[in-house]
């Protein structure tokens, strides 16, 4: 046996502080800049208030990029995609240092009495598949807070407010469960809210918009916010908005309540990009061009629409305890992800909208509906 020195590790680098249950000085600024909509390279600048800590003195702020996902169950935060990160300390630049143990959090040097620290950088959308989803095409965009913010360390995200504002291309119009403060043609501020239901609001955005009203009863209040590659592929036939309003009136009739002050489908109508997520007073989806233009045929995930609307329950307002975390930095646990997934694909999806879509092509696609 060799008498050689033998490797020994490092001892590692203190743990990022644990999230408690206390409001942040807040709220945070947030810009996002969505213009460069042909590069596909979105600019944001943060500006977040020091915590009375360190004011008092503390040598540093961690920041955090949003790492555990909420419906995706997973670590996919995409940190590879940002780019330019510049930091300052009020108005004087400081270098940040990258957690030699967790890449997803970055520690700004704090200067005694420190009231701002400021941070700018680009988040790189994909442009091709293998890249991560679209997101940005040059009609359509679906803008995921949790991809263009950082937050601080040591706090439940509930409990930290945000003010954000968007910067759309000229003559864009967008959809969102956020509740708008001021809109000013192109610029788009929202009512301060948390970084919760942020995160669990995406925009989208495009230059061929179109609103549909679901609503199943005068206090259920339910949109369908389409956005489209060009401006055909929104028109929508009696016969197929009947479908889509016995969708939302079939999970009045199921659930018999709700939850949400109100909700908004989020639905692009392209062939360059798309993608779906649940969410709580809203839901991200895609279908195909031609999903309305060609409504004979028939596309595929027909079940989507009710599939997400059914996470609305099951997944949002009631939650395994093991998939809620305090924040998108602790790990989730996925032991009830069969509940989570599970449960919402073995009930029936809102069974009469679901045959007629699947058989309209047939002559015995009738189905009664709700009574």
């Amino acid at each position: 046996m060799s008498s050689q020195p033998q490797p020994q590790p490092d001892p590692m680098t203190p743990p990022i502080v644990d999230p408690v249950d206390q409001p942040y000085i807040g709220p945070i600024k947030l810009v996002v800049d969505l213009t460069n909509n042909v590069d596909r390279i979105v600019t944001v600048h943060e500006e977040i208030p020091v915590a009375p800590e360190g004011k008092a003195g503390a040598k540093e702020m961690v920041l955090l990029y949003p790492q555990w996902i909420p419906g995706y169950h997973s670590p996919t935060g995409p940190i590879s995609k940002l780019g330019g990160i510049v930091t300052t300390v009020d108005a004087r630049r400081v270098q940040w240092v990258r957690d030699r143990a967790n890449v997803y959090a970055f520690h700004i040097p704090l200067t005694p009495g420190a009231k701002t620290v400021s941070v700018d950088f680009q988040y790189l959308s994909p442009i091709k598949r293998t890249e991560g989803r679209i997101e940005i095409s040059d009609k359509i965009a679906d803008l995921a807070w949790y991809e263009v913010l950082m937050y601080p360390a040591g706090y439940f995200s509930r409990d930290i407010p945000f003010d954000t504002t968007i910067k759309l291309p000229n003559g864009w119009k967008y959809a969102t469960a956020l509740e708008t403060a001021t809109d000013a043609v192109e610029i788009v501020t929202f009512k301060t809210t948390t970084l919760d239901t942020l995160v669990d609001s995406p925009v989208y955005a495009g230059s061929n918009y179109k609103r549909v009203d679901l609503s199943p009863t005068p206090t259920d209040t339910v949109h369908l916010n389409l956005f489209a590659d060009s401006p055909q592929d929104l028109e929508i036939k009696p016969e197929q908005l009947v479908w889509h309003k016995r969708l939302t009136a079939e999970a009045d009739k199921l659930y018999g309540s709700h939850h949400y002050d109100h909700y908004d489908f989020l639905l692009t109508l392209s062939d360059k990009l798309g993608v779906s997520l649940e969410h709580h007073q809203s839901s991200e989806n895609g279908h195909p061009a031609n999903y309305f233009t060609d409504w004979a045929a028939g596309v595929g995930g027909v079940d989507l629409l009710g599939h997400e609307y059914a996470h609305s329950w099951n997944g949002k307002f009631r939650r395994p305890a093991d998939l809620w975390t305090a924040n998108f930095n602790v790990p989730m646990r996925d032991d009830l992800l069969w509940v989570y997934e599970g449960l919402t694909r073995k009930r029936p999806e809102f069974p009469s909208f679901l045959v007629a879509l699947q058989s309209r092509t047939s002559p015995h696609g009738a189905h009664r509906g709700v009574e």
